[in-house]
């Protein structure tokens, strides 16, 4: 999956049956599970859930490449200057 197609996935998610935060973009489900976008995607495309801290695995799971995936977790978190991408994912939220 490349950036492209993730970012038209994340789009589609109705955010507005999660709970949100914006610093760094984490969304919380009615079971108190935690989400970063990557895991947000992995849960909606494949159904299984991955801790925030296991982006890497979720990412894998549905085939972003490391690249990729490391910009969207870095972004999400607002970190090393990825405000295009942030801004990205805060759209529709």
């Amino acid at each position: 999956m490349d950036l492209e197609n993730f970012m038209t996935i994340y789009r589609s998610i109705n955010k507005k049956n999660y709970c949100i935060e914006t610093g760094p973009i984490r969304f919380i489900d009615d079971h108190n599970n935690r989400y970063c976008p990557i895991t947000l995607v992995c849960k909606h495309v494949t159904g299984k859930y991955f801790d925030i801290g296991t982006w890497y695995f979720a990412a894998t799971e549905i085939g972003i490449s490391y690249d990729d995936a490391k910009n969207i977790a870095c972004s999400a978190d607002n970190m090393f200057n990825c405000d295009r991408l942030y801004s990205e994912l805060l759209k529709d939220i």
